[in-house]
This record gives C-alpha cells, structure tokens and sequence, in this order.
C-alpha cells in the first residue's frame, strides 16, 4: 500500500508539471513534443488504474478493508 501511495504521489506532481508546462502558447509552439508527453502521462495514468484494478482493490477486498456494493 505504501508503494501504491509512493507512486501516486510522484504521478500526481507530475500531473501537475505537465499541465502547468503546456498552456495553449506551449502547445501551438511545439505540437509534436506536447503530443509525445500528453501520451506519455495518459499511459501512465492508464497503468496506475490498471494496477489498481488488478491488485490494489482485489487485496482491499480480500483483507475486508472494502466491500462489493449489493
């Protein structure tokens, strides 16, 4: 759980630098490097929702520390 933690925060400082690196100005000026981060950062966040749906919530489920909704 403490590297799930680890790794969202360095993710979400990321995030941050990402959206405040490429206002509208950066984008138009270099559109090809604003594309290649912007896939970059969405894999990223595409494989901590996979990690999460894979091993974090089946755990929580397992040690009772959530439930299934009815």
């Amino acid at each position: 759980a403490r590297q799930f933690v680890d790794e969202f925060e360095d993710l979400r400082c990321d995030w941050g630098l990402f959206l405040e690196e490429w206002n509208p100005e950066c984008i138009l000026g270099d559109w090809i490097g604003f594309r290649e981060e912007a896939h970059a950062i969405m894999a990223r966040l595409r494989q901590r929702g996979q990690k999460e749906n894979e091993i974090l919530y089946p755990m929580a489920l397992q040690t009772g520390a959530i439930r299934l909704r009815t």
